[in-house]
């Protein structure tokens, strides 16, 4: 939809460039948007043949794919042609809605908001309609009326009609301003040079095109892309100005994206700063380039064009008519889109007219500016102070008083705009400097950086949603010292300008991003192992997928909840719900415009009898209680609405039902307001508890037991827990591993470890991440009346909802509904569609919405939808877990063996127990990565905070606890390059790992055996493919400097490993890290840095009863097997996996299965099932497990449909032809060129006819259920050994980044990221390569532009797209290499020689065990197909693993930092120590012993305080902190609580001049350095 029209219109004229920047209007939450870029390239005129020489294609069709078409399909062969566009019927919603175009955003309401008719057609037509009162008092002038999107909350505050202006031509045309009238840029007064007489330079029209520019005035309703189109277009007679006129054209295009742009036009953007303190990118850019701007008011019939500090200081009425735009030639420019120069300059020597302009964003586009920038400068010394500097996002008034000035008057009284320009004494001074030659009157380039950024700290405002003004001015400043030195001249070194001349955002966007991918298709297997594209796929893209909000029954009302306003507090009565739905009614009319009845709207809270009946809502902690500790969760409270008291802001505290989701969702709104008065509230005296320290102080712990293992009095979020016996805090209370005694500790000794050994300890902490789904938590409820068909006894409610969790859903709505009425017994019927991304959000917490909607229905008993708004979402739902953990490490100096190491973690549950323990199991479980440490224990803790409940959420624990167990490492490798030991971190790591090995000699921390571990041959594949990142493009200007014979090994290709244990040699990390050194030698400014990390995930639910699928099939008339389970498809591909295995296991045409083609029905499954002797209860779709037990279970079912089938049809000629081919589909058979030589044989449809003979169609089979096998629990009992089974199998993986940092501003990009991921012999490459994509590219926004925050009121403010930014399609890796492992060579050899070696094993067909290139686990059948251990088909599962691997973006930021900060660093042959603030010894850390040389501790050092704000752009500036303290990601558990204190002790990263070469100074500049004020 975001490509078809660009398209259509420009008929093949896009770049693949324009093909990126057409998506930069979308998220997509799942695919990590690779693939949908590569897909759309090649519409691009350029094409994407060498992207697609790198990408295999998938398959559509089982009768044309990899197994019986080899020669289609061979992917070197494969020609990249033109695709037709399929014809698409494009609709203009505008006409079909009968809506005015400028009502897009503004449904049309009755008075008193009206749209005034006729709508003005010229603008002398619209000041007449103005002067003559023909618009009520308070109206608004409307474009493209995109201000909605950003501030809703003003749309419709006192306005009484809106004035459609789209259709004044004048508004929208784009002219050459006359040039008798040309203005003078420098009088700031915009009066015409012929009007001002006595100028001191008066200038004929050929000296001021030559030397100013031609000028054109631009409609106030042109819109930005219109604007961009034109700038980007060749105009001859504006060819001199051509490199000014693109750079403005790519900032332009990093506003918003570009629906928005399409339709917001350059007034209203102009407007929207003005009124709402908008960080408008137009007016900085434009006020930026001595533009100047024309208004209308009644009050003046002035039209005089007019500088823009002017227009920010008018008062009353305004109508933005044009802005005066100057054209300048023949100069030097510079923006983040663009950078072009006609004259030359260098390092001290300025250009004499020269323009720049930057932004930095949360992320590199689609985000509001953290800072912008825009900066003019006329080196002519005639032209006195024509210097001009203006940031955006700086100067931010006051949100309340701007608030309260919006409720008085629709006009601002005041100034209104976050815009601030530079004083005239810091820019006189700059201007000097550059006449002059730096420094000018005593000021260097560092004194006048400083005077600059107190001047801006002075003048910063604090407003939650434009981020730190600490941060904001640091980066300012910065951006003006980056002019300095590129455009004034300022003294710097070659490397620092060159450095400078580049922006990330120009980097990223200098060429389009692609990938490449590797996988291996087992023909066997068919159509398992094919690389079908995702069964929904074309629903989804048609828009014709059914999601539970795309269900709209007649007659349905819509409900939501009404959220709390605090964080603690006691509930005081409600008002009168009579009159709040009165005034409710007033305040949606007022306010919006909508007309309601009081008798439309219904509200229920705690108080309701019937409300207290459901409100406890136990069984949402019963969904993952174990059962040792299942009695003792039920003292958790966990209530659909708030009782009594709230604990967290924005907390449900009622439901409200009423006609539309929108009037709902606008009315709860207004509810959860303290304005409202329906919520009164007695306030706890004491601040609400918001961080895991804050909960040690006040004693929230989760769970205490006393010494009989009783719980004791839980404490509340309120009060003090009172001194009692130690907490046993989770399940499994901690896991420890020790070579010389029980392996049941919970602490080290370390004082075992000494001469010889490095000890270090220090402490590291991860922050929350919102799920983002697309589709918010959402249910349907369709109540006995509406639902009069049901095969359910009792009074029948069919429900659908939007979950995870379907069956602890159902069960909780109906044992909730029966509690209302012992005399009625009501039944559920769950329903599941396809969920629009779930991601663990809705694996526990769905159950609120559900029960909502259902119990609205029973009690109305009319079809209720209940769906959270995206703003109710995020603040009612909880988020991942934030983790501390304080640790502690041993190495043995010599040989770099780990010998010993604890992780104390300290996790922030949130207000309720939900899944939190459990996660800190599976955090416990997984702590030890790869590495196989001697003396291992890992404890853990949780506390409740006044946060929304945390929940699950991909991955589970694990990618806190492994960034935990990885900051260690780097923390090692650090300390011995600080000792000045070359240790390179690459084979630090392979040291430690768990060797390969096919017995049971080696055991997990909680006694697993761990066999076929194959992370070291991983690891040497993943060295040579760190060859290949040395070929990178970026390192080309340094390709001279780096040794010929390193250069050479880039030209080795990935072998087969032999499966031994592995020494890994490191070359490529070694080549790698050469050049990366050599790149930062030569760039100041802008870092490199890389990260190679390891990962070993075990799959499996970690309560061992959990791991159950169940499967249903059935036959109907129409010839298809219907396959029912209970596994949800929510974008994962679960369903084509599915459709795989049902279709291989009955040789069946794949198109003839159906999977849950209605939705995941609840009615053919079971709560608890007993298999095999053992009692299994049905879990929800996640912890990766889908495929393994709804796959495990299909092939079950499947089985035992064969065999009755064959007791159905045996001696029936169909089942001869069945036995005689082997399966009931054959598809068509091609010869090498690719011809058809056999076409398909399907013998189902005549199967089916057999049996209309025998049975009644349809047909339904007996429930199967399956369980994963041998897992046994974790015991971990005191004074037991620890052991357990309890993971299936284990993924390993590989992953390294190569990260660009700009160290002056905190942007980054990723240059390239190549992972290795073992899936066994995937059930679909294409499948699970999407999800290895997806899922790094979210963990990518984890580390990155992600960011959680809370105010002291523990409001959350990091609050929809607009405050929260999910990855776009900029944050994804330039260059993004999936291999998936094994590939297809490997197999092949391992296959080989299995065959080889099988007659020679001990067991018949199993190999042999001295086959040196055995496959781990890998077994041959009779018929030498390869079966192995893992799961479903020889396969392993791809959901939440790859997110783990992106913590390898985390690290690459940081060790680019580091060699800004001067951190020493390995460097093969030696330590690489470059230039940069040194740093001290990291806290905690033992100083070195005497006879271990001398200590690398500086002897001083600025620190930085570890209440550092976590910032974005990146994780930029706080991982500064991380480098010098162990206390990383921010300190989150201090960080909102001292705000004002950290801001003062903040450190300021100033950058460090570099020397600047002999050569290339000048006798002032010689003088300058050696100053003793310089130095």
């Amino acid at each position: 939809m975001a490509s078809y029209p660009h398209v259509k219109e420009k008929q093949g004229d896009l770049s693949q460039l324009d093909i990126e920047d057409l998506f930069s209007g979308n998220i997509c939450r799942c695919t990590g948007y690779r693939s949908i870029l590569c897909g759309m390239k090649t519409y691009a005129k350029d094409g994407n043949a060498e992207e697609l020489r790198n990408t295999p294609p998938y398959v559509l069709d089982e009768a044309n794919n990899y197994a019986n078409n080899p020669a289609r399909w061979n992917h070197p062969n494969v020609t990249v042609s033109a695709v037709p566009i399929k014809p698409y019927e494009h609709r203009d919603y505008r006409h079909h809605n009968a809506l005015h175009p400028a009502a897009i955003a503004v449904p049309l309401h009755p008075p008193p908001h009206q749209w005034h008719t006729p709508s003005p057609t010229s603008v002398a037509m619209l000041k007449r309609d103005i002067a003559t009162g023909s618009y009520s008092t308070n109206y608004k002038l409307v474009y493209g009326n995109t201000s909605y999107g950003v501030y809703p909350q003003f749309e419709w505050a006192n306005v009484g009609v809106f004035v459609d202006i789209s259709g004044i031509s004048e508004l929208t045309n784009i002219d050459p301003y006359p040039p008798n009238e040309w203005l003078n840029p420098w009088s700031f007064k915009g009066t015409p040079w012929k009007d001002q007489g006595a100028v001191k330079h008066p200038l004929s029209p050929a000296t001021r095109a030559k030397q100013v520019g031609r000028q054109v005035s631009i409609g106030a309703g042109v819109t930005i892309q219109k604007l961009v189109k034109w700038l980007e277009a060749d105009h001859d007679e504006y060819r001199a100005a051509r490199p000014f006129m693109r750079a403005c054209a790519q900032h332009f295009k990093r506003i918003a994206g570009h629906q928005v742009r399409n339709a917001g036009s350059i007034g209203g953007s102009l407007m929207m700063a003005k009124q709402w303190n908008f960080p408008s990118d137009t007016w900085t850019l434009l006020d930026g380039a001595q533009c100047a701007v024309t208004w209308w008011s009644p009050q003046s019939d002035d039209e005089t064009p007019r500088s823009f500090e002017e227009f920010q200081n008018a008062t009353g009425e305004l109508v933005v008519l044009n802005v005066i735009l100057t054209l300048w030639e023949d100069v030097p420019f510079q923006s983040d889109g663009a950078s072009s120069s006609t004259s030359k300059q260098g390092a001290g020597q300025a250009a004499s007219v020269c323009f720049a302009s930057a932004r930095v964003a949360q992320r590199l586009q689609n985000a509001h500016p953290l800072v912008n920038f825009a900066a003019f400068n006329h080196g002519n010394p005639d032209w006195e102070n024509s210097f001009s500097c203006v940031w955006g996002n700086i100067d931010v008034c006051n949100k309340k008083s701007q608030e309260n000035q919006n409720a008085e008057s629709r006009w601002p009284t005041i100034p209104n705009t976050s815009h601030y320009r530079l004083s005239k004494g810091p820019s006189s001074r700059i201007w000097a400097a550059t006449l002059a030659g730096w420094p000018a009157d005593g000021d260097t380039l560092d004194t006048l950086m400083e005077q600059v950024e107190e001047e801006l700290r002075n003048m910063a405002a604090t407003a939650e949603e434009q981020g730190d003004p600490v941060v904001r001015c640091r980066v300012a400043t910065n951006l003006l010292r980056k002019y300095c030195i590129v455009n004034l001249g300022a003294p710097s070194s070659e490397e620092a300008t060159n450095s400078l001349r580049q922006t990330i955002y120009q980097a990223r966007t200098a060429t389009p991003s692609s990938g490449s991918q590797m996988f291996m298709v087992n023909t066997a297997e068919e159509p398992v192992s094919e690389p079908f594209i995702k069964a929904s796929a074309i629903g989804q893209t048609t828009g014709e997928a059914i999601y539970t909000q795309s269900i709209l029954p007649p007659n349905t009302i819509h409900a939501t909840f009404v959220s709390s306003w605090a964080a603690a507090a006691k509930i005081l009565p409600f008002d009168d719900t009579a009159r709040t739905i009165r005034k409710l009614c007033e305040h949606l009319l007022y306010t919006y415009g909508i007309m309601t009845s009081p008798q439309e709207f219904h509200i229920y809270t705690a108080e309701d009898t019937f409300i207290q009946k459901i409100n406890l809502l136990n069984a949402n902690n019963w969904t993952h209680a174990t059962p040792r500790l299942s009695k003792a969760f039920q003292s958790f409270p966990s209530y659909l609405l708030a009782n009594a008291e709230v604990v967290y802001y924005g907390q449900p505290v009622a439901i409200l039902v009423g006609p539309s989701e929108r009037v709902v969702t606008l009315a709860a709104d207004y509810l959860g307001t303290k304005k409202s008065e329906f919520l009164r509230l007695e306030l706890n005296e004491r601040p609400p508890i918001l961080s895991v320290q804050d909960a040690i102080d006040r004693g929230t712990v989760v769970l205490r037991l006393d010494k009989d293992g009783k719980t004791a009095e839980v404490p509340t979020v309120f009060e003090t827990a009172s001194s009692g016996p130690e907490p046993s805090w989770n399940a499994i209370n901690s896991v420890s591993k020790d070579p010389d005694g029980p392996n049941n500790k919970t602490s080290i000794d370390f004082s075992q470890f000494g001469e010889g050994h490095l000890i270090l300890e220090g402490e590291h902490s991860v922050p929350a991440q919102v799920h983002f789904y697309m589709e918010t938590q959402s249910a349907l409820a369709l109540p006995p009346s509406k639902n009069e068909v049901s095969e359910l006894e009792g009074k029948p409610m069919k429900l659908y909802a939007s979950t995870q969790s379907c069956m602890s859903v159902q069960k909780q709505v109906r044992d909730k509904l029966n509690s209302l009425d012992e005399k009625q017994t009501w039944q559920v019927e769950l329903v599941t569609p396809q969920v629009g991304g779930g991601f663990g959000g809705k694996e526990v917490q769905s159950n609120f919405v559900a029960l909502g909607a259902a119990f609205v229905a029973s009690k109305l008993d009319v079809p209720c939808r209940f769906v959270l708004s995206r703003d109710a979402d995020m603040r009612i739902i909880g988020h991942r877990h934030p983790m501390t953990a304080n640790w502690k490490v041993a190495v043995h100096k010599d040989t770099g063996t780990i010998k010993a190491m604890q992780i104390d973690y300290l996790a922030d549950a949130g207000c309720t127990y939900d899944a939190t323990l459990p996660i800190v199991d599976l955090a416990l479980l997984t702590a030890d990565n790869a590495y196989n440490i001697d003396h291992f224990c890992a404890t853990g803790k949780a506390y409740f905070t006044n946060k929304a409940s945390n929940t699950a959420m991909r991955s589970f624990g694990v990618v806190q606890s492994l960034q935990m167990t990885e900051m260690i490492l780097e923390r090692i490798a650090e300390r011995y390059a600080q000792d000045g030991i070359s240790m390179s971190p690459f084979l630090l790591r392979a040291k430690n790992f768990y060797k390969f090995n096919e017995k049971d000699e080696l055991r997990t921390p909680f006694g697993q055996p761990l066999v076929n571990a194959n992370i070291d041959a991983i690891w040497q594949d993943m060295d040579t493919m760190l060859l290949g990142v040395s070929q990178n493009p970026i390192f080309d200007q340094v390709r001279g400097v780096v040794h010929p014979k390193l250069r050479e090994r880039a030209a080795v290709l990935p072998k087969p490993q032999r499966r031994e244990p592995l020494d890994v040699e490191g070359m490529g990390f070694d080549t790698l890290t050469h050049y990366i050194a050599a790149y930062n030698e030569k760039h100041a400014y802008q870092k490199l840095g890389l990260s190679v990390l390891p990962l070993k995930y075990g799959i499996s639910f970690t309560s061992i009863s959990a791991n159950m699928g169940q499967c249903v099939l059935q036959i109907d008339a129409e010839n298809n097997v219907i396959v029912q389970c209970p596994g949800v498809e929510m974008g994962q591909g679960l369903d084509t996996k599915m459709k795989q295995i049902a279709s291989m296991k009955l040789g069946i045409y794949s198109d003839s299965i159906r999977y849950n083609p209605d939705g995941a029905q609840m009615k053919y499954f079971k709560d608890i099932l007993t298999i095999d002797g053992k009692e299994c209860r049905l879990p929800g779709t996640g912890a990766s497990t889908g495929s393994d037990l709804n796959g495990g279970a299909i092939a079950k079912a499947c089985d035992a449909f064969t065999k009755w089938l064959e007791e159905k049809l045996r001696g029936h000629e169909v089942w001869a032809s069945y036995l005689k081919q082997g399966r009931w589909y054959i598809p068509p058979a091609y010869d090498a060129g690719g011809e058809k030589v056999r076409d398909a044989v399907d013998l189902w449809p005549q199967a089916v006819e057999a049996l209309k003979a025998i049975i009644t169609l349809p047909f339904q089979f007996d429930l199967v259920g399956y369980r994963s096998p041998d897992l046994t629990p974790v015991e971990t009992e005191p004074g037991k050994i620890h052991k357990g089974d309890p993971f299936y199998y284990y993924n390993y993986a590989a992953a390294s980044v190569l990260a660009l940092v700009d160290c002056l501003t905190g942007e980054e990009m990723v240059v390239s990221a190549d992972i290795i991921y073992d899936t066994g012999i995937s059930l679909n490459p294409a499948i699970d390569i999407g999800q290895v994509e997806g899922g790094f590219v979210q963990g990518l926004g984890y580390n990155t532009c992600e960011e959680v925050t809370h105010n002291e009121k523990g409001e959350l403010t990091s609050i929809n797209t607009w405050l929260y930014k999910p990855p776009s399609t900029l944050e994804i890796p330039m260059q993004f290499n999936v291999h998936l492992y094994p590939l297809i060579s490997q197999y092949d050899e391992w296959r080989d020689e299995e065959k080889k070696h099988a007659e020679k094993a001990p067991i018949a067909g199993e190999g042999h065990p001295a086959n040196p290139l055995r496959k781990p686990g890998v077994k041959l059948d009779s018929h030498h197909k390869v079966i192995d251990p893992y799961g479903i088909q020889s396969s392993k599962t791809t959901g939440e693993p790859p997110l783990v691997l992106s913590n390898a973006v985390y690290f690459a930021i940081r060790n680019a930092l580091k060699n800004y900060m001067g951190v020493p660093q390995y460097l093969p042959g030696g330590v690489d120590t470059p230039k940069g603030t040194p740093l001290p010894r990291p806290k905690g850390e033992k100083q070195k012993p005497a006879d271990e040389g001398p200590s690398s501790q500086p002897a001083s050092f600025n620190p930085i305080t570890d209440e550092f704000k976590l910032i974005c752009p990146a994780t930029t500036f706080n991982i500064v902190e991380s480098i010098i303290h162990p206390g990383v990601r921010g300190a989150a558990d201090r960080r909102e609580k001292r705000k004002s204190k950290q801001q003062e002790a903040w450190y300021k990263l100033r950058p460090t001049p570099p020397v600047i070469a002999a050569e290339q100074r000048n006798s002032l500049q010689q003088q300058q350095l050696n100053s003793p004020k310089m130095e």
